[in-house]
């Protein structure tokens, strides 16, 4: 067995006292077979004198060795915290240690979301720590923040304008799940506070009653707008608050927030987020920059620097909008077929997987008037007869919403005939809406539950199929050789 006694810290009221307890501790630790290095430890006392104080060496031995004095301007490092008893926390250091590790991540040879995966796994709760200590004031840890910022964007290969909301918020809001070091180191300061105010050890509360300590925490309650003293069930109201607030600031942007309330609270069409191997790392950049509106298009071009024309470069007749390219443009309406048809038939596929289901397959249904209409598909299981549609929609403003009220309304009259073909009692439109950069709306998930396709890979797989699907059209659309 291999045991290690570090980190000890002793305290004495003189120097004797520290000494006798340091005999003591050599005493205990000699009966375990286990020593001390004198060289590696250090020692300091604080001598007070009139209205002032001094550092001395107090001249502290242990195990036959003498222990180094700590001069004033020298620090000890004691779990992962530099600390000078002239200064008290000590993180000069602390932004320079910062901006090299974030070199040092930008550098390494890992596919993006390894890096992303890397800083905020390993690295930041190594600072972390440091900084929810030393507590730096709001507008050093904003510099930081910045600079965080500018690493993402550059191993995603993001453009400097785009929103903070994409880096700041949840995975299943669509965002990367970074958090704002402004925001989280006074949160963990506050939390240390609040177990330290419940700890029964009277050292804690010596500590938690310090004038130092207490100002800190008293800061950190400031910037968070919150007061101190608080308990965990604030500390963690407050983060809900400041997730909501993000979010809520990135839905508020004219263009880059236009999908994002498409995307809010959905875990299914943002599964590549939580668990980026769904999608190649070419294609993750490119869902971001689709969502965001900031992908190379003309008219988000257009918002950086004015252009000649916005018109539709394949057909010039509409502005070329991402909702134009992905779901109206004549040049790429072969490419939106196949999109659709690969849902359907994955539906179908899964369907015909079931007990007890009957599918039929684009059946065409007359109408009293003489018309007639081919859904996509007509389902019979335990839970009834459904007339089901596929479409995928630009999710700008409240195009799924509109899409599903006008398959509704399409196929309202045929359900008559519907359910008198399956010999069902009635029957009822199913439209599954899904959005062009994969959002699924929590109608098409019950739509899908009550087809019996409730499995979260089923469901993923139809949206990681329309997010695919968009982004090689886009690709194909923005290759001037893609189209013919």
């Amino acid at each position: 067995a291999l045991a290690f006694a570090d980190d000890l810290m002793i305290f004495g009221e003189s120097p004797q006292d520290a000494q006798e307890r340091l005999q003591v501790t050599q005493k205990y630790l000699s009966a375990l077979g286990m020593e001390v290095a004198a060289s590696k430890s250090v020692a300091f006392h604080i001598r007070a004198r009139h209205k002032t104080w001094s550092l001395e060496d107090p001249d502290a031995q242990i195990f036959g060795g003498a222990i180094p004095g700590l001069r004033s301007d020298q620090s000890l490092r004691y779990l992962g915290i530099s600390y000078s008893p002239w200064r008290g926390f000590d993180a000069l250091d602390l932004p320079a240690n910062f901006e090299d590790a974030l070199g040092r991540v930008k550098g390494a040879a890992l596919k993006p979301y390894q890096k992303l995966h890397l800083w905020q796994a390993y690295i930041q709760p190594h600072f972390l720590h440091q900084l929810a200590l030393a507590m730096p004031p709001r507008g050093a840890l904003e510099r930081l923040d910045v600079a965080v910022r500018a690493m993402v964007k550059s191993i995603f290969h993001l453009p400097r304008c785009i929103t903070d909301g994409v880096l700041y918020c949840r995975p299943r809001d669509g965002g990367l799940g970074l958090q704002r070091l402004s925001q989280l180191v006074p949160r963990v300061a506050l939390a240390l506070g609040c177990r330290m105010a419940r700890s029964e050890d009277s050292f804690c509360g010596d500590i938690l009653r310090c004038q130092e300590t207490e100002s800190r925490l008293k800061r950190a309650a400031a910037a968070s707008r919150i007061i101190w003293p608080c308990n965990l069930e604030d500390v963690v109201s407050l983060k809900k608050r400041q997730l909501k607030a993000e979010f809520a600031r990135w839905t508020s942007l004219g263009c880059q927030g236009k999908a994002a309330l498409a995307h809010g609270n959905d875990p299914v069409g943002n599964a590549f987020l939580a668990k980026p191997t769904l999608l190649k790392q070419c294609r993750l950049v490119t869902a971001l920059q689709l969502r965001t509106d900031t992908a190379g298009n003309r008219t988000a071009l257009n918002r950086a620097i004015p252009q000649k024309d916005v018109s539709c470069r394949r057909c010039h007749a509409a502005p070329e909008t991402l909702g134009h390219i992905l779901g109206l443009c004549v040049c790429t309406k072969s490419a939106r077929i196949h999109r659709h048809d690969e849902i359907k038939h994955f539906i179908e596929a899964r369907l015909l997987e079931q007990r007890g289901t009957t599918v039929s397959t684009e059946v065409s249904l007359s109408l009293p008037d003489g018309s007639k209409l081919k859904p996509d598909l007509i389902v019979l299981n335990e839970e009834g007869a459904f007339v089901v549609d596929v479409t995928v929609r630009h999710e700008g403003g409240d195009g799924l919403e509109r899409g599903a009220a006008e398959k509704i309304r399409k196929y309202r009259p045929a359900l008559p005939v519907a359910a008198q073909l399956l010999r069902a009692e009635s029957a009822s439109v199913l439209p599954i809406v899904v959005g062009d950069t994969g959002a699924m709306p929590p109608q098409t998930i019950a739509a899908l539950k009550r087809l019996g396709i409730s499995a979260d890979m089923h469901m993923r797989t139809i949206s990681l199929v329309a997010l695919r699907s968009s982004i090689e059209i886009y690709h194909m659309f923005m290759d001037y050789d893609g189209v013919g």
